[in-house]
């Protein structure tokens, strides 16, 4: 999925920086909401994850990483964890 995000957050930067506009990609990880939670009560949802919970980001740092990547100008970020192959350090 992250590789699918990548690959159109390249084509519309390409795409719109003619006309002005920075397009920048967050990839959030696992976001606390009520759709996760109905997706991890299904068994066959639990058996192809690992065993061990994964760690999931609030809403609020999802949101707050999203104005931060805004404010830096950044083309992406991610709140991926480093045990996941990301740069997330919290």
């Amino acid at each position: 999925m992250q590789a699918g995000l990548e690959k159109l957050s390249a084509v519309a930067q390409a795409e719109l920086a003619a006309a002005g506009i920075a397009v920048a990609m967050m990839y959030p990880f696992i976001t606390d909401t009520e759709f996760t939670e109905s997706l991890e009560a299904r068994p066959s949802w639990r058996r192809s994850w690992s065993p061990t919970p994964h760690p999931r980001r609030s809403t609020e740092q999802v949101a707050n990483a999203i104005l931060d990547l805004i404010r830096t100008g950044d083309a992406q970020a991610d709140l991926v964890p480093k045990q996941f192959g990301e740069s997330y350090h919290g």
